[in-house]
């Protein structure tokens, strides 16, 4: 019987950095050792066999994920253990290990089972156990499936937690056994492996941010702070400053001790608080109030959780690295953001859909933006707002520059119209309001066609946009530079530039101009994620969903998970 000489990393110790669904391992040196590679296959071999005619088929009370694509790979192989390499195997041990810092947990990979087969082995004398040996193997190639899926497609399915999901999620390869079987023989399971992480450059920020925050954690994050009874401005004095500069120092936003605390909230102090409050959604005027007191109570624990939450929702996402523009429109942050590749080419505040008319997510083609366009108001809101005005005041359309249309939108007298015939179930009218300085929709609007009738355009309620939360529209998103915004996608600086815009807008005739560059719009939800600037924000839930999704990510039973997961990879891959 030919015995050959193979060495296991072992990763016994997995220390736990204070949460809860998430451990760390500690590398300890390995042990050679020696098995019978024959013996190995034979067990291998009996239990693929085992698993194809028993779907709840268990290595180690571990119920395996792969299903269809892990015995294709140990059939291809001849049922050879695909781990006999020694740096394959620690690398695959290392990159589940490590799985944590995607947001993700580290035992729905057979970790812990890994883990406890290779201590086992380790103290074995002697010719090894083949048959551990082999459900070593098996665990170890389910695990780095499985992660992999979690990777490409996200641990749980869109659609069960966003109610106005209209996005496709990214494609499983058809050719994964081959994938992983190419990283065995060129000894890249790692590369592999990561090589699948979403390529957008908000998920490695939050990558960054995951081990920047994790860390933070295990020093013992930081304590909350009283709360003021006044504004502290600065220039004034406060009891409460000597623990601002400890606070912000702990989370990197002071690099180093002043040469002297004293309780004068001071330029340094100031400086530090404004950057805090920009990266926290927050107005960055430097005046610390309940808000930016509130937002700097907010545990560690609670960043590292947005974390998790909005990593997930961008493994959901298909790949926005392409080289064209796009227009990124954060509901939860309330801006917009035109960026190609990983430059932010313009930054604008925007307004979104009020609770009960929330935004919904989707992506499409920008076509056209739109010049002193005309505002067809919505059903809804003609007969449930507008309909009640109405029957008071005869010439409200009028005095809000409207016009009434028939159905085939021929234009009618409003004056000869007796309100009080009509209802909510009968209003077979349409109400259009016409391009001027208090048209509903502004001076410009960018169309994108989509089934929600959903688009970005100006508005002449400007006044709302310093408040720090904006969620007050229909659905529809209010943009605060609109016409900047419209310059810069277009493009063209000779023929569209702010003079030629004012000159257009002056004459009060809708005009549409074609986008002759592909741009894509993406509304999307993340609470956390890069700034601008590069540092990462972390904004309030507005739509309160990160709850539901956070439940779900870690404390789903994993054994549904597992099945759910499978049930998702069996029918994306029949198709």
């Amino acid at each position: 019987m030919k015995n050959i000489s193979v060495f296991f990393v072992i990763l016994i110790i997995l220390l736990a950095f204070n949460c809860k669904h998430k451990k760390k391992p500690v590398e300890k040196s390995g042990i050679s050792w020696n098995v019978n590679a024959d013996s190995v296959s034979y067990y291998l071999k009996k239990m693929v066999t085992t698993m194809k005619s028993d779907p709840e088929y268990k290595v180690s009370g571990q119920l395996i994920f792969s299903y269809y694509v892990l015995p294709r790979l140990y059939e291809k192989r001849n049922y050879r253990w695909a781990w006999s390499d020694e740096v394959n195997r620690r690398e695959a041990t290392e990159t589940l290990s490590k799985s944590w810092q995607d947001g993700l947990d580290p035992e729905d990979y057979h970790l812990n089972q890994i883990l406890d087969l290779a201590n086992d082995l380790a103290n074995e004398k002697g010719d090894l156990n083949p048959e551990k040996v082999a459900r070593l193997d098996f665990l170890l190639t389910d695990g780095i499936l499985l992660y992999s899926y979690h990777l490409i497609k996200g641990k749980l399915d869109p659609e069960n937690y966003d109610v106005t999901w209209n996005f496709e999620t990214r494609s499983l390869p058809v050719n994964s056994a081959e994938i992983l079987e190419n990283a065995l023989q060129e000894r890249k399971v790692k590369q592999t492996v990561q090589g699948l992480r979403p390529g957008f450059y908000a998920y490695r920020a939050m990558l960054q941010g995951m081990v920047k925050y994790t860390g933070i954690k295990e020093k013992g994050g930081w304590e909350s702070l009283v709360d003021l009874t006044e504004t502290l401005k600065p220039g004034q004095s406060s009891p409460l400053v000597p623990l601002l500069w400890t606070r912000l120092k702990k989370e990197g936003y002071i690099r180093q001790e002043p040469d002297s605390v004293t309780d004068i909230y001071d330029e340094g102090l100031v400086k530090a608080i404004k950057h805090f409050q920009y990266n926290r959604g927050l107005n960055p005027d430097g005046n610390i109030g309940k808000n930016t007191v509130k937002a700097l109570n907010v545990p560690v624990d609670s960043l590292i959780d947005k974390l998790i939450v909005n990593m997930e929702r961008s493994r959901w996402l298909l790949d926005v690295t392409e080289k064209n523009r796009i227009l990124i429109v954060n509901i939860a942050k309330f801006q917009a953001f035109l960026v190609r590749r990983d430059t932010n080419l313009y930054k604008t505040n925007v307004m979104v859909g009020r609770q009960h008319h929330e935004t919904p997510l989707f992506r499409k083609r920008m076509q056209h933006v739109v010049f002193n366009p005309t505002w067809t108001v919505p059903h809804s809101i003609a007969v449930k707002e507008m309909l009640p005005k109405l029957r008071r005041d005869s010439h409200y359309l009028r005095k809000h520059n409207m016009v009434l249309l028939n159905g085939s939108g021929g234009q009618i007298n409003d004056l000869d119209i007796d309100w009080n015939k009509y209802s909510a179930n009968h209003f077979p009218f349409i109400i259009r309001q016409e391009p001027g300085p208090n048209n509903a929709l502004g001076r410009v609007k960018f169309l994108f066609p989509n089934k929600y009738s959903i688009y970005l355009h100006d508005t002449p309620s400007r006044y709302l946009f310093v408040k720090e939360k904006r969620a007050f529209s229909h659905g529809c998103i209010r943009v605060q530079h609109p016409l900047k915004l419209a310059e810069v996608i277009l493009d063209d600086p000779e023929k569209w530039n702010e003079k030629t815009i004012q000159e257009l807008i002056k004459t009060r005739k809708e005009t549409w101009v074609p986008v002759k560059e592909p741009l894509d719009v993406l509304l999307f939800y993340w609470t956390a994620g890069p700034n601008d600037n590069g540092e990462l924000f972390f904004v309030d839930d507005v739509y309160h969903r990160d709850g539901k999704l956070l439940n779900a990510l870690t404390n789903e039973d994993w054994y549904k998970m597992v099945i759910e997961n499978r049930r998702r990879a069996a029918e994306e891959l029949k198709k």
